[in-house]
């Protein structure tokens, strides 16, 4: 073999090992790019507890999906027996939202009687959510911790009147909340 055959023999490698490694690079380009879109456009569903305060401070616990898809929550346990902090004592909070979709943004909210709430021996609520969203199941695990509720306390002005009192106590929740 002459030098030019060599030459063409070693290039026609090199050409093929560079395809190659290109192709392995746009590949796991492709792949990490499918990870940030599914990661930015996906649905993430969050369990979690606040208080309002118009008139009366009032506990609740919210299921919320940030993500920017629908989620369809398939299963929700809770290691709590909720209903016995509710309004109604024939309400189990969120016991129905087994296959319910989620939309973004869209919140699912239960009220809690606080005091006894706070005064039972229960110091945290535990959930486990599972959802699906673009045919894949996410599952995720929540603590609210009560103590952090118990001792934030917030003054609120008041006015001679109770509905203007009430009036003010949203408003200053409202601002609040904006913060």
């Amino acid at each position: 073999m002459d030098f030019a055959t060599i030459t063409n023999i070693i290039l026609c490698i090199m050409s093929f090992l560079l395809a190659v490694i290109s192709v392995i690079t746009v590949i796991a380009t492709v792949k990490q790019n499918s990870k940030m879109i599914e990661g930015q456009s996906r649905a993430y569903v969050s369990i979690y507890g606040d208080f309002i305060n118009c008139e009366n401070i009032s506990f609740y616990l919210i299921i919320k999906n940030f993500g920017k898809s629908n989620a369809l929550i398939t299963s929700l346990e809770c290691d709590v027996d909720l209903k016995r902090f509710t309004y109604d004592e024939n309400t189990v909070p969120f016991s129905h939202i087994k296959n319910t979709t989620i939309a973004p943004n869209q919140a699912f909210k239960c009220n809690l009687e606080r005091i006894s709430l706070f005064n039972s021996e229960i110091s945290t609520i535990n959930f486990e959510i599972s959802y699906k969203c673009n045919n894949k199941i996410y599952s995720d695990t929540f603590c609210i911790n009560l103590d952090t509720f118990k001792n934030i306390i917030r003054l609120r002005a008041s006015t001679k009147n109770e509905e203007l009192k009430i009036i003010s106590y949203a408003l200053q929740e409202l601002d609040e909340r904006l913060l």
